[in-house]
């Protein structure tokens, strides 16, 4: 699958990372979004609410990346030790935490993420 791909500014030689952010949102195709690091978080932020995101930062060619949610009240951790390395946990509006682990993350948005 061909995702569309978003160019938000070329790479700079000032401090920062430039980064290639993958955005899996609640409704919608998935996206690939490429800039610098600082103006990445206010653009997926506002274009992108509800969003599972996998980013990579690029600096003297070396990379590093994670997971994330762009919406509160859902978090992804990594355990490198686990065989199901990762663990979303959803705190809902009733207090309850409600934790799932996972051994890859599903490339797409799941009802699991639902916050209730």
């Amino acid at each position: 699958m061909k995702y569309k791909t978003i160019e938000l500014s070329k790479f700079e030689k000032t401090k920062g990372s430039y980064s290639i952010y993958f955005v899996y949102p609640k409704n919608g195709q998935p996206v690939v979004i490429k800039g610098m690091h600082k103006y990445m978080g206010p653009y997926i932020k506002k274009h992108y609410p509800m969003a599972l995101v996998r980013y990579t930062f690029w600096e003297n060619g070396r990379s590093r990346g994670s997971w994330c949610f762009t919406c509160k009240g859902i978090y992804v951790s990594q355990n490198y030790k686990s065989n199901k390395r990762y663990t979303v946990k959803k705190y809902m509006s009733n207090g309850n935490i409600v934790t799932k682990q996972f051994k890859r993350l599903p490339k797409k948005w799941i009802p699991f993420f639902d916050i209730e």
